[in-house]
C-alpha cells in the first residue's frame, strides 16, 4: 500500500526537481557536542567522527550525535530491528514482520505513528531507571524542523510542514540527479544499490554529521500535524521503494494517518532534555 498524493502535487515537485537551479547548500557542520545538545551532567559522550561531533551510546547500543541549531542529540541510524524486539519483549507488545526478510542491523518496519511514540516512552523510562538518562531528559520522535537541519536544509518560514515544504534542487545526498552508487538504497529502477528491500543501516555514507540513510532505506515519522486540520502527520526521506526526484527531495514530506504501517515505513528517535 502505497501513501495517497495528488497528481498535480507529484507533477510539480518532479518538474521543479528536474528545471529549477541549485540554489541551497548542505549544511556544514562544525559545532562541539556541548554546543547544541542537552547536557544535564547524566549522559556521557565518547568521541565519535564527523564534523567534530561526539557520539552518544545508550543502553540499545543507539548512536546519537549533536545537531547544530537544535538542542537535541540524531540517532545516526534508523531505529533498527534489534531496538525495537528489545522493546517488544520488556512489554509483549505484537508486531507484525515484513513478508520479507530483514537482519537484526536492519531498520524495523510496519511502525505506526503511536507505536514509534511508544518505544520513545519505553526507552525513555528504562534509561531513567538505569541512570544512563537524566529526569529531565527524553526519547522522542524528531520534528520536522530539526528534521531540517539534521539532513541539511536552511531553516524554512511557515507555521506548519506543508506550508513550509518548498521545491528545490537538493536531495540529501547534494545537489545532482540521479543518486549514484553509495548514495543510498532506493527504488531498484534506479540502479544504485543491490537492496531489493531494506539494507542494514549504516551501510552507506553518513552526511557530514555522520548520520546515515537520511535519504532511501525506509520513510521515518516526524513529531508533527502536516497542517493546520491535525489529521495526518509527517513523514521524511524517502524509501527503498522510491524512484521520482519529487519523493526524495530533502524538502520532501510525505502526509499520513498516524495508523499507517507499511514495509517502507519506519521512523528514527532523538534525545532531548526536555
Amino acid at each position: 500500500m502505497r501513501i495517497p498524493i495528488s497528481i498535480e502535487r507529484a507533477c510539480d515537485l518532479v518538474c521543479s526537481a528536474l528545471n529549477v537551479a541549485a540554489a541551497l547548500a548542505l549544511l556544514g557542520a562544525a559545532s562541539l557536542w556541548a554546543a547544541d545538545a542537552p547536557s544535564n551532567g547524566s549522559t556521557k559522550p565518547e568521541p565519535g567522527p564527523g564534523a567534530g561531533t561526539n557520539i552518544f551510546t545508550n543502553s540499545l547500543g543507539m548512536r546519537f550525535v549533536a545537531v547544530p541549531g537544535t538542542q537535541v542529540r540524531f540517532s545516526i541510524w534508523e531505529t533498527r530491528v534489534s531496538d525495537y524486539r528489545a522493546f517488544c519483549e520488556a512489554t509483549d507488545r505484537a508486531h507484525i514482520e515484513p513478508e520479507f526478510k530483514q537482519a537484526p542491523s536492519h531498520p524495523v518496519v510496519n511502525v505506526n505513528w503511536d507505536d514509534a511514540q511508544a518505544f520513545c516512552r519505553w526507552l525513555s523510562g528504562k534509561e531513567r531507571n538505569e541512570g544512563r538518562i537524566g529526569p529531565s531528559e527524553n526519547y522522542r520522535l524528531p520534528t520536522d524542523a530539526e528534521w531540517n537541519m539534521a539532513v541539511g536544509l536552511t531553516p524554512e518560514k511557515g507555521s506548519t510542514p506543508e506550508k513550509r515544504m518548498k521545491t528545490s534542487t537538493v536531495w540529501p545526498w547534494g545537489h545532482y540527479w540521479p543518486p549514484q552508487a553509495g548514495d543510498g538504497n532506493y527504488g531498484p529502477a534506479l540502479k544504485v544499490d543491490v537492496f531489493a528491500e531494506t539494507a542494514p543501516v549504516g551501510t552507506f555514507k553518513p552526511n557530514a554529521l555522520g548520520i546515515y540513510d537520511l535519504g532511501g532505506n525506509v520513510w521515518e515519522w516526524c513529531e508533527d500535524w502536516y497542517n493546520e486540520a491535525q489529521v495526518t502527520r509527517v513523514l521524511r526521506g524517502g524509501s527503498f521503494n522510491d524512484v521520482l526526484p519529487g519523493y526524495l527531495l530533502a524538502a520532501y514530506r510525505f502526509s499520513a494517518t498516524m495508523n499507517l504501517s507499511n514495509e517502507d515505513i519506519g521512523f528514527r528517535i532523538v534525545l532531548t532534555a526536555k
